[in-house]
């Protein structure tokens, strides 16, 4: 993600440097804004891979195993993070291609649209930047904030099961991306009070150097490559026994259909007075069991 977002940045940077028309300029601003797309799955899917690992070592945890209240807990706080990351997400993306529609589409293909719309003498993209963009925007800078909070949250309320895949690197990646992506053009723009036009180049190339060191944050610290990595065996352990736990339980539940038949047969057995020496495999609940346990098997 670094690396990419480093790259479409330069692309950027170039365009507007040397072929900075109305309609590039146009093009660049649509286009950076819906690469925020990208943080905002990064950081949903860190939030994911958090939940995995806690529902695993939460099951496992003898201490806590049999905790009703501590596993209802758990299964609401994450429901309630994974909701606000999510919606997060689902917004930031509806609103992107909105603004990729009406600023990167319609304002360059039918540029009069909108005073046939509307009748009044704004073009789409100035419709849009005075009844849509800043609202937008503050929406979309709360619900960022939440989101952040929620998975930061997460990290601190299980830090004793997170701590096996470093989780504080994790989420500090994800949380420069975030911010570079994000925050680092309102700084721009509202702190620094710069024209769109040079808050976008500034931004990308600041992102230029910015990204290849988080991209070596994410390789070196946050996720190191290696079978013999400790946060990847704990990744794959916490994949593993939900398809043992599954096949167990399918088990079992065959041993209990095949003990209730035997228990059912010999009840029928009983009333009908038969001899005590019928060796039929039917009523010899040893020998159900036993090919119930090689079926299983």
């Amino acid at each position: 993600l670094p690396v990419n977002y480093g790259f479409f940045c330069s692309l950027c940077v170039r365009i507007l440097v040397l072929q900075n028309d109305h309609q590039n300029k146009t093009m660049v601003g649509a286009l950076m804004e819906s690469a925020d797309i990208w943080e905002a799955w990064a950081l949903w899917s860190v939030l994911t891979l958090f939940v995995r690992v806690v529902d695993f070592e939460a099951s496992i945890d003898a201490a806590r195993a049999n905790d009703a209240d501590y596993q209802r807990f758990i299964v609401h706080f994450k429901g309630l993070s994974i909701q606000g990351v999510k919606l997060w997400v689902i917004i930031l993306t509806l609103t992107i291609a909105f603004n990729v529609l009406m600023e990167g589409a319609v304002s360059l293909m039918a540029p009069t649209l909108c005073f046939w719309a509307y009748k009044e003498c704004l073009s789409c993209e100035e419709w849009y930047g005075e009844h849509y963009k800043l609202a937008a925007s503050s929406v979309l800078y709360i619900l960022c904030c939440f989101a952040l909070v929620f998975v930061f949250t997460f990290e601190r309320m299980f830090q004793d099961y997170l701590h096996c895949i470093r989780p504080v690197w994790k989420f500090w990646g994800v949380k420069g991306v975030v911010s570079v992506t994000y925050f680092q053009y309102l700084v721009l723009v509202y702190g620094f009070r710069l024209s769109s036009e040079d808050a976008t180049l500034w931004h990308c190339l600041l992102c230029c150097i910015e990204m290849p060191l988080l991209s070596l944050i994410h390789q070196c610290k946050a996720y190191p490559c290696g079978k013999n990595e400790a946060w990847v065996a704990a990744l794959l352990r916490s994949c593993q026994p939900q398809d043992e736990d599954r096949i167990e339980a399918r088990t079992s539940a065959k041993m209990a259909a095949v003990l209730a038949e035997v228990e059912a047969l010999q009840s029928r057995r009983r009333g009908d007075g038969s001899p005590s020496g019928d060796a039929s495999p039917a009523a010899d609940p040893t020998a159900a069991a036993s090919t119930a346990a090689a079926t299983t098997d």
